[in-house]
């Protein structure tokens, strides 16, 4: 029982310590940790940013996936990060324009502009 509850101690620890190093990097690497995390199959939620379960699995898994369970977080986000090429910019949110008889949806991508065209209902 106590090798147990050191062992949840330990990976809470650790848990906490990728927290901190993930919370104290920029939005754009934050998003560039998540983005590699997902092109390794590590990471399936979106690509915002923000620390929550999903990264907090991805990550801790990906150091215990490439034997750095015991190594500093900044050294396993470095690693991570050499093994894609990850973008230098993402995206920015969904930007939602109403008219008084259309609504548009438009969302920026790096190289282009989608622009759909949704008509109101009757």
């Amino acid at each position: 029982v106590y090798a147990y509850l050191e062992n949840a101690d330990k990976l809470k620890a650790k848990s906490d310590a990728f927290a901190s190093s993930f919370k104290n990097q920029t939005k754009l690497k934050r998003q560039q940790i998540q983005y590699a995390l997902r092109y390794l199959d590590y990471y399936n939620s979106d690509i915002d940013g923000l620390w929550g379960n999903g990264t907090r699995t991805a990550l801790t898994s990906f150091a215990s996936g490439t034997n750095l369970s015991n190594s500093q977080p900044n050294y396993v986000i470095a690693h991570l990060l050499s093994l894609v090429d990850v973008p230098t910019s993402f995206a920015g949110p969904k930007k939602t324009v109403t008219t008084s008889s259309k609504s548009y949806v438009i969302q920026h991508h790096t190289r282009s502009y989608n622009v759909l065209q949704h008509r109101r209902s009757s």
